[in-house]
């Protein structure tokens, strides 16, 4: 005898206004899917954000809009569940349509039957779960191409490539552009103090200092072990040491706890290169952030330095 758990029941939502083609197909899948009746792509929609569905059979013509716009709208949202387009007539031009939009099977309703309804809803879904297994895999890469997996801000590489696109970018448009060289000061005694896991939560507890000092529109980035960057666009001087100095003071509020019950505090050096115009390429933008981060080094740590880096700089 069999005591695993019972396969879910697929959830069926069909949208149709004709009620004689609606009941019909309705009862079609009585007793073998969870089926669900409405009349019109509004009250689809509704169902959907009230409900989960596995898969919708979408009549062409409904009275508001076309079922090819339904599919589409279904398409665009990796959520919602698997599409089948339903027509009165075998229009290869509608079927053609409505698989570049997203349908996953095209039926005519004059050629439907219990059993190909059934295998299309069951194959639609099969197909429907793996691109969207696969489409989240592609987000979890792309997540681990992108995020730095300890701090979980961006990573170096991308933040290159970030970089070069809003260099590109503030010349163009003659906008201001700062960027934000951070680094721990003595980070080495922390780590030996604290230990490797204890040095790992003093670059997520700085990550996430900075992360809540900057902006919606800045860009923080882990740049290399204990030092990380910040993209500031549209930054004037004053704003650019506002947030340096906030992420300062937010280093300075974090203790940390040694083996021996004392704590350790931390504090962080910035440099921060403010572009307003001129020529200017990567080089030499960080080259300059890099020189403003040795002055606040060479001034006593635990301070932000901004240089101003205009057409003469």
């Amino acid at each position: 005898m069999n005591t695993g758990p019972h396969p879910r029941v697929l959830r069926v939502l069909v949208v149709d206004d004709d009620s004689v083609d609606r009941i019909a197909i309705g009862r079609m899948l009585e007793g073998i899917f969870e089926v669900e009746l409405v009349s019109s792509a509004a009250a689809a929609f509704e169902r959907l954000a009230e409900q989960r569905f596995d898969c919708v059979l979408v009549d062409y013509r409904l009275p508001e809009t076309d079922g090819v716009r339904v599919v589409e709208r279904l398409w665009a949202d990796p959520a919602a569940p698997a599409a089948i387009m339903l027509t009165g007539s075998g229009d290869e031009a509608v079927a053609v349509r409505a698989m570049k939009h997203g349908a996953l099977d095209y039926l005519t309703k004059a050629n439907i039957t219990r059993d190909r309804l059934t295998a299309s809803i069951l194959e639609a879904t099969e197909r429907h779960r793996a691109a969207r297994a696969q489409h989240l895999e592609q987000l979890r890469l792309a997540r681990l191409a992108n995020f730095d997996q300890l701090t979980e801000l961006y990573s170096r590489a991308w933040f290159d490539e970030r970089l070069d696109n809003e260099l590109r970018r503030s010349r163009r448009y003659g906008t201001a552009l700062a960027l934000a060289l951070i680094d721990l000061d003595q980070f080495k005694e922390l780590n030996d103090t604290l230990g490797h896991l204890g040095g790992d939560e003093v670059l997520r507890a700085i990550a996430s200092t900075i992360q809540a000092s900057v902006r919606d529109v800045d860009l923080a980035a882990r740049w290399g072990g204990d030092e990380f960057c910040v993209l500031l666009p549209k930054t004037d001087l004053a704003s650019c040491q506002h947030i340096g100095n906030r992420i300062c003071e937010g280093a300075r509020s974090l203790k940390f706890a040694t083996e021996d019950g004392e704590t350790m505090g931390v504090t962080c050096s910035i440099g921060i290169a403010a572009w307003a115009g001129g020529e200017l390429d990567q080089l030499r933008f960080v080259r300059a952030s890099d020189q403003a981060l040795y002055r606040a080094k060479h001034e006593g740590r635990d301070r932000c330095v901004v240089e101003a880096l205009g057409a003469e700089g």
